[in-house]
């Protein structure tokens, strides 16, 4: 019998030119070649606080022999203490986490937005193991929520309504990340390997503040019998 490989040995895939579809493709097709099951993670969330983030930034005193990294950023938001304030002055955060079985993890986040009145969405990238898994990864937004700031404005002279202006609600939110633009419904799903590994969330636009990532099971969908099954029967 031939020898027998870890899967580090024999799945290494991901770039930032190709698709999530792809990505995932590319993983399945490398599993099945050499004889591997890549399953879900189905154990509990795992947590990852943001006093475990180290700055990418290097301070002026850094050298190549002795990096020093810039001071987390760790204060109070909208109620939640010990929190990253990450403005447009920190580049990236990484966060080092063994994880225990090698598989598929979804990533969740606590955030707020800012409360800049502006209607921008703050976005970051995500890379696992210092490398883009997919091209959705670069760019991932984090919504803002608004509400009318009053009932419709009524005009005097014509007495046509017109929307009253929007006013910002800021709450945190506890989210998976997935695809900007919607085309896949389902949160995103990263290939893990059992062990050390490295989760950096990368700058894009806007100031955002940021609470406890979490590796998690990926959502189970449910087909359409076990959904149908739950609705109530119409005569």
């Amino acid at each position: 019998a031939g020898e027998s490989k870890s899967s580090s040995e024999l799945i290494s895939v991901g770039d930032e030119d190709i698709r999530y579809n792809a990505y995932l493709q590319e993983i399945e097709e490398a599993a099945k070649k050499n004889g591997i099951t890549i399953k879900d993670y189905d154990g509990s969330d795992i947590v990852l606080t943001p006093a475990d983030a180290v700055c990418t930034d290097e301070t002026e005193d850094s050298t190549p022999d002795n990096p020093i990294y810039v001071e987390n950023p760790i204060g109070d938001e909208a109620g939640k203490n010990n929190i990253l304030k990450w403005t447009e002055d920190y580049t990236a955060f990484t966060w080092t986490v063994n994880v225990p079985k090698t598989g598929y993890y979804q990533i969740a986040i606590d955030y707020i937005g800012a409360a800049d009145g502006l209607g921008i969405n703050p976005s970051r990238g995500i890379a696992i193991n210092g490398k883009i898994p997919f091209f959705e990864a670069i760019n991932i937004s984090f919504k803002k929520w608004w509400k009318d700031s009053s009932e419709p404005i009524e005009n005097e002279l014509t007495h046509d309504e017109t929307a009253a202006p929007l006013e910002e609600i800021r709450h945190w939110a506890t989210v998976d990340l997935r695809d900007t633009d919607g085309y896949y419904t389902a949160p995103f799903k990263f290939y893990l390997e059992a062990g050390t590994n490295t989760i950096t969330l990368n700058y894009v636009n806007r100031t955002m503040f940021v609470g406890n990532l979490y590796l998690k099971a990926p959502q189970k969908l449910q087909d359409y019998a076990t959904v149908s099954a739950g609705y109530s029967e119409y005569d």
